[in-house]
C-alpha cells in the first residue's frame, strides 16, 4: 500500500465514522486524525504511520498533528482538506 492510498482509507475512515477533537477515538467512533491512522494501521496489520502523519504534518504546515487537530474552531472540512493535500503530496513524491 502507497502512503497516498494509506491516507486515503484513513480519510475514508473518518467520512464514515465521525471525526472529534480532544481524543483518539482508537477503539471507537469518531476518531481524530491520528486515531484515524491508527485505525487503518490496526486494520491492515504491521505498518507504520511514519510516513502518513509524516505527509500530514507537511500539509498542515506543523510538526504536531494532535495540536493542529485539537485546535479551538478546526473543522472537519479543514481535515478533509489536509487529507486532500497530504495526498496530493505524497503522489507528487513517490509516484
Amino acid at each position: 500500500m502507497t502512503t497516498a492510498e494509506f491516507l486515503r482509507a484513513a480519510k475514508a475512515r473518518l467520512e464514515e465514522d465521525g471525526w472529534t477533537q480532544g481524543e483518539f477515538g482508537v477503539d471507537r467512533s469518531p476518531h481524530c486524525v491520528v486515531g484515524a491512522l491508527v485505525r487503518v494501521r490496526d486494520a491492515l496489520g504491521d505498518v507504520q504511520i511514519g510516513a502518513p502523519e509524516a505527509f500530514l504534518a507537511r500539509a498542515v504546515g506543523r510538526h504536531s498533528i494532535i495540536a493542529w487537530n485539537d485546535a479551538p474552531g478546526r473543522t472537519v472540512e479543514e481535515v478533509y482538506a489536509a487529507f486532500d493535500k497530504a495526498i496530493a503530496l505524497a503522489e507528487a513524491e513517490e509516484g
